[in-house]
């Protein structure tokens, strides 16, 4: 809609319309969902191993994908160029993402690392920097292996893009990383885009107070009145 009002903008100002039919018009944003995992659905996926090798390919690429917040067409895109390692020894992934065209930066660590190291492919030379790191299959295909993981972990539903937004909520926000870190690992041009993923759990509003509550403990006394402490124990009494 608001690329119509703008094409309708443009319009008037060549002559083309006399009135403009948006003029008490307002664009508004649908509040967005996304759906994730949680810890424990998660960890259905990963201790669920395939017996099919294809859709085992595809359960090792999910759960990169969930480690590292990539989406299914950026991974398609990752090159050994897009890796590399700090002086520090970290290994890093930076990738100009396809949807948006800005750049997301990841540290490679843990999980992510492990599958990088041992489902990468070897069989491409990565030393001159154009091989893919990931054999990655067509969506059609990987839509279809998807179904026999998401029938073999008991969950109602599974797409690819769940394995980014549960990067975002559970591996991420609920274990305290700052939003403003994972929207830079996310790639997102607005900080505002991250924030949906904020609103999604209740899990870590409740952990960041526990640790605001012990943060808090001894630093402030609050002295009552000895008249007010007597009127509140009779109340209490009542």
């Amino acid at each position: 809609m608001i690329t119509l009002k703008r094409m309708v903008h443009r319009a008037i100002n060549k002559g083309i319309l006399r009135e403009n039919p948006f003029a008490n018009f307002r664009c508004e944003q649908e509040d967005t969902t996304r759906k994730w995992l949680s810890k424990a659905e998660l960890d259905r996926i990963m201790h669920n191993p395939m017996a099919n090798p294809k859709a085992e390919q595809v359960r090792i690429l999910f759960i990169f994908s969930a480690f590292i917040g990539i989406s299914y067409a950026d991974l398609c895109n990752l090159g050994y160029g897009n890796v590399s390692a700090d002086g520090q020894g970290t290994v890093w992934i930076r990738i100009r993402r396809k949807k948006t065209g800005t750049q997301a930066i990841v540290p490679l660590i843990g999980i992510a690392l492990d599958i990088y190291n041992k489902y990468r492919n070897l069989t491409i030379d990565g030393n001159d920097g154009n091989g893919k790191v990931f054999d990655v299959p067509c969506y059609g295909l990987v839509r279809t292996r998807l179904e026999e993981i998401r029938k073999a972990a008991g969950l109602d539903t599974l797409s690819f893009h769940m394995a980014r937004h549960s990067f975002s909520t559970t591996v991420c926000l609920s274990n305290g990383v700052p939003i403003e870190t994972l929207s830079r690992m996310l790639g997102h041009k607005n900080i505002s885009t991250t924030q949906v993923y904020a609103k999604i759990t209740n899990q870590k509003v409740d952990e960041d107070m526990q640790i605001l509550k012990k943060r808090l403990e001894g630093k402030y006394h609050f002295p009552q009145p000895d008249h007010l402490q007597t009127n509140l124990q009779k109340t209490a009494a009542i």
